[in-house]
């Protein structure tokens, strides 16, 4: 939760900085004078004293010293006005104002009582939760393995929603018939809540769902329903008025204390599963898919966590089976994200890539991919607005080299670089090289998707019930062989294309 609320508020008081800076030398709002100075009456002398308290809450904006300021002001006045309830509440306060009643002074009491948290604080309390839920399901998925996971995903998470935030504040909060930026999405303003919701799950998402297998992502789903079900449990009880019976004497009241609750989430597993496909299409729409490819669930899923990563500079190692469309999906990435010459506007807002790829193999050497590394650093000085990426191709071969080649990834992965790194393999990595990058694993893909892909591949409607017939087969086959992989997925393919040329 620390780490959430210190890099979240970053974002949150540069926000609230530039919008200070847009409001000067305009017709800029300021505080009402009874928020500063004595009220003359006893409205205005209430309105000044909730002003302070919210002045002196954390998460509400302005710096430590005035929320410090604003805290000694609300010690006097509790000062002065138990003094004057001591004399029977004649001649005023010390300082000219208005003395307020028992009942007037409970109410304002009972305010700093519940010393509500600002939505921001609520949510960020929330997201803690629910990373902290989704780190325990990944160590208990893997035997209990603490290093599967670590502080470097929380960072990760942090810095993709975030980047979310700024993404959807200026591609749905600014056509949105009421408009709303960034500011809004870091305050958790009400008319922001939804694209919130949507940037919390993409970055549990991006860290850890899509590492999971198949049945494992239902589960993941599952569990952060739980979890934060569990936030709208009462989770003891709190004393209401006890300040006001301390100063005036009396009994507290006690009423049950909530969990941070962010009820607006309305989190639930198929929700969950919605908001990711949803927003990985609305990515994936605009690459142009040329004809004959059939955009299957592995070939979206790829692109997109290939772009996310690239657009963050965050390392990834994308791990399936061979015909999994990894090669395919770097390839697409290549041709579609041109900068000024993509073909449409969404690609012309993002800069051009231009990948550095090394082929790996079991003589491969650090050399080698040093110099990989070293060629895209040379290139990123003559063109600074490219994100220059290095594809380690069959990465996973290189850790059979007698050399060692990968112990310089190390030093790259922990290092701030103005150039990213894409790893394809087949099977993981060692977990000292996972875990410094994002791990996205292709799992076998299902009949459906097969049936979806091949019907793709081949324009001809008629054959839907035939092609079915086909990917129900092969998986019969692949799932019967006596040598493990010695038929797969590019098998399917090749049968599948046969087809279409013979038609």
């Amino acid at each position: 939760a620390a780490i959430l609320k210190r890099q979240l508020s970053i974002y949150l008081r540069t926000e609230e900085k530039k919008k200070a800076t847009e409001s000067k030398g305009g017709d800029s709002k300021t505080k009402p004078a009874a928020a500063t100075g004595q009220g003359t009456t006893k409205e205005e002398e209430m309105a000044r004293i909730r002003a302070l308290i919210q002045a002196a809450k954390k998460g509400t904006g302005g710096s430590s010293q005035q929320r410090t300021q604003a805290a000694h002001d609300l010690v006097n006045i509790l000062k002065q006005q138990r003094n004057l309830q001591q004399r029977g509440g004649s001649g005023g306060s010390a300082s000219g104002g208005p003395t307020l009643s028992p009942e007037e002074m409970k109410i304002l009491m009972e305010e700093m009582d519940k010393n509500e948290e600002s939505p921001f604080q609520d949510f960020v309390a929330v997201f803690a939760k629910l990373i902290s839920a989704a780190q325990e399901f990944v160590r208990r998925i893997h035997e209990g393995e603490r290093s599967v996971v670590s502080l470097r995903d929380v960072a990760r998470a942090v810095k993709v929603f975030c980047w979310f935030g700024e993404h959807f504040a200026s591609h749905v909060g600014q056509n949105a018939d009421k408009k709303w930026g960034v500011y809004d999405f870091f305050n958790v303003e009400p008319v922001a809540r939804d694209c919130v919701r949507r940037a919390m799950i993409m970055a549990l998402a991006y860290c850890y769902h899509a590492r999971l297998g198949r049945n494992d992502r239902k589960e993941f789903g599952i569990v952060i329903q739980k979890t934060w079900d569990k936030l709208q449990e009462p989770i003891g009880f709190v004393e209401r008025g006890s300040l006001y019976y301390h100063v005036f004497g009396g009994t507290a009241k006690k009423e049950p204390k909530y969990g941070p609750r962010c009820e607006w989430l309305e989190l639930n597993s198929d929700r969950f599963s919605n908001v990711i496909d949803s927003v990985m299409r609305n990515f994936v729409q605009h690459i142009n898919i040329p004809q004959g490819i059939a955009m299957n669930e592995a070939l979206l899923e790829n692109l997109f966590m290939i772009m996310i990563s690239i657009l963050n500079k965050i390392p990834i190692f994308v791990v399936g089976k061979p015909g999994t469309s990894k090669s395919l999906a770097m390839g697409l990435i290549q041709a579609n994200m041109n900068g000024e010459a993509s073909e449409n506007a969404f690609l012309r807002s993002l800069p051009p890539v231009d990948i550095f790829s090394y082929q790996c193999s079991p003589l491969s050497t650090s050399d080698g991919i040093e110099q990989a590394f070293q060629a895209a650093a040379r290139y990123k000085l003559s063109a600074p607005d490219t994100i220059c990426v290095v594809l380690l191709d069959e990465v996973g071969l290189a850790e059979q080299s007698p050399h060692l080649p990968l112990k310089v990834l190390h030093k790259v992965l922990d290092e701030d670089h103005e150039y990213t790194l894409v790893g394809i393999s087949n099977w993981a990595l060692d977990p000292a090289k996972m875990n410094r990058a994002v791990h996205l694993y292709r799992p076998a893909p299902t009949v459906a998707d097969l049936a979806k892909t091949a019907q793709g591949m081949v324009a001809n409607a008629q054959l839907s019930g035939f092609l079915r017939k086909i990917a129900r087969s092969y998986c019969t086959v692949y799932d019967g062989q006596k040598q493990q992989d010695f038929w797969g997925l590019r098998e399917f393919y090749s049968t599948v294309r046969h087809i279409n040329r013979m038609l």
